[in-house]
């Protein structure tokens, strides 16, 4: 079992060429992932996002890409730069430094690289290989730093839901020892309705008989808790599972929701109602950890 949530980073170095990557996840129904890549990195999207998805389950991924050039390096294959841009804004900057006063420093490779625009591609065909390595093996550091974190927040996240999933285990056995006896109190209520109303029945008379088997059947709730029993054994299988399960356990409370409410709607019994609704209490905290869980 694992979280959704998740931050990790990751870096590569070959050749004074420095690629970094930081990973960050997030809570989402589907997966959702996010590239920032510097410019010529751009060409890398589409397999990078291939490898990605090989790699990561639901949730909602923002993988931000940096490059260091070594200084005053010859840049990579696949990889040229802006002049007119480039020009243009050293001769604003020139501009700017006379009028205020700041005195003028070389551009580096390393500042020309930071300006948007400023590097182009040279084509997918001319694509850096260095680069392109470079890249994965960051992209592939920061998975791997994410998905740690993910682990060891599903394990916290494993414990908590099994803390309920007892606590409605209980609950739940609770109501079956009940079952029966709301079926007495339920004549009994019966006998105390006919006696304000100046009837005069047996307990075995015939017609509260009937009445009694008539409610005793509308508000019969060993269906539910059957159910109930069987989504909570389910709920542990499921959890057991090494692969991603957010979406069965989700599915799981859903049809929980669905029984408890059944449950609560059939039965006059006060101490069965207080159990449902510490089961429905239970449930939407058993609900809020599962929207967390891949």
């Amino acid at each position: 079992m694992r979280s959704m949530t998740g931050f990790g980073g990751g870096e590569a170095v070959r050749n004074g060429i420095r690629v970094r990557v930081e990973l960050a996840a997030v809570n989402r129904k589907q997966l959702d992932l996010r590239l920032t890549l510097p410019a010529g990195l751009g060409s890398l999207e589409t397999p990078l996002r291939a490898h990605a998805q090989r790699q990561l389950g639901r949730g909602a991924y923002a993988a931000v890409f940096s490059v260091e050039y070594p200084p005053d390096s010859p840049l990579p294959a696949g990889v040229a730069l802006n002049p007119a841009l480039i020009g243009a804004l050293a001769r604003q900057w020139r501009q700017v430094a006379e009028q205020v006063g700041i005195p003028l420093q070389p551009l580096t490779l390393r500042d020309v690289a930071a300006i948007p625009g400023a590097v182009l591609e040279a084509g997918a065909g001319g694509r850096g290989e260095v680069l392109e390595a470079l890249s994965f093996a960051a992209f592939d550091q920061a998975v791997a730093a994410v998905r740690a974190m993910q682990a060891r927040e599903g394990e916290r996240l494993h414990a908590d839901l099994e803390a309920i999933r007892r606590r409605m285990v209980e609950a739940v056995a609770r109501i079956r020892e009940r079952t029966d006896e709301s079926l007495v109190n339920c004549r009994d209520r019966l006998l105390e309705r006919v006696r304000l109303l100046g009837l005069h029945l047996e307990v075995m008379d015939e017609r509260l008989a009937k009445e009694v088997a008539f409610w005793a059947e509308r508000s019969d709730i060993n269906e539910e808790v059957i159910r109930l029993e069987s989504h909570l054994g389910q709920l542990a299988e499921t959890m057991a599972k090494p692969e991603p399960v957010g979406r069965a356990l989700d599915f799981l409370c859903q049809e929980m929701g669905r029984e408890i409410n059944t449950l609560a709607a059939k039965t006059a019994e006060t101490a069965i109602v207080h159990q449902a609704l510490e089961l429905k209490a239970d449930l939407e905290r058993l609900r809020e950890q599962v929207q967390n869980i891949e």
